[in-house]
């Protein structure tokens, strides 16, 4: 696919960010890195950070409620670890409940960066599924 998909400011910008600190010019898979943020993204606190809005969604929501993500990747973590199951589970268990949702997200997270990097568009699916499929968005399952 090469960076077809990727708009040509962002190509260019990351072609001289690279270039500011490379003996030679950047490799596709380099500027393809750069241009989608995968070059240091730190997977770990991307999940903490979404592990945040989990609980304020729990907050806002309940867990009657169908928050909408910000990202697949929390739809998909939300959903393994269970929206209400973690909504009505005691205060106590909550470290429990952190490290699966975290484990079960930078799982995504890595898989989907893995997808950017070799080029294959990422999928777009709806946050919100059809009435015929269980939600993505930890609501009923």
């Amino acid at each position: 696919m090469g960076l077809a998909d990727i708009d040509l400011p962002t190509i260019e910008a990351a072609i001289v960010r690279l270039c500011r600190n490379a003996r030679y010019f950047p490799t596709v898979a380099e500027i393809r890195a750069e241009s989608t943020g995968i070059a240091g993204v730190d997977v770990g606190a991307e999940a903490m950070a979404a592990w945040g809005e989990v609980k304020r969604a729990v907050a806002a929501y309940g867990a009657d409620g169908s928050p909408t993500w910000s990202s697949l990747a929390i739809a998909f973590a939300v959903d393994a670890i269970g929206w209400r199951d973690y909504c009505r589970s005691d205060v106590d268990s909550e470290a429990s409940w952190r490290a699966r949702f975290c484990d079960a997200f930078r799982g995504y997270r890595r898989a989907e960066l893995d997808r950017l990097q070799v080029g294959d568009a990422p999928p777009r699916p709806r946050l919100d599924a059809p009435a015929d499929r269980p939600a993505l968005t930890g609501g009923p399952r």
